[in-house]
């Protein structure tokens, strides 16, 4: 090894430097899952990855902007639902006003 670095430096030539090979940003539909079923570790690998790696970060954010949509979405409908139930029995059996 050290006769390939003097030679190398005798004959004034650098060696070039390998990079460590990245990961491809693909869109992993699986950080999607995580984001969703953990709202706060997608939310922070989007804010982590938003540079570094866009197509993950997306899929880690709409998993968690989807579960908070979802966990405040499903309760509002809930009530407008049993709201109307309630209205539409109450003037069938004559009870509201």
């Amino acid at each position: 090894m050290e006769d390939c670095e003097q030679s190398n430096d005798q004959n004034n030539q650098r060696t070039p430097r390998t990079t460590p090979e990245r990961r491809r940003d693909e869109g992993n539909i699986g950080y999607g899952i995580i984001g969703f079923c953990v709202p706060v570790a997608g939310l922070v690998l989007y804010l982590v990855w938003r540079e570094e790696r866009p197509e993950d970060s997306k899929y880690a954010g709409m998993g968690a902007l989807i579960n908070v949509i979802v966990s405040f979405g499903i309760p509002i409908l809930l009530f407008i639902v049993y709201f109307i139930i309630i209205v539409v029995f109450g003037i069938i059996f004559g009870v509201a006003a």
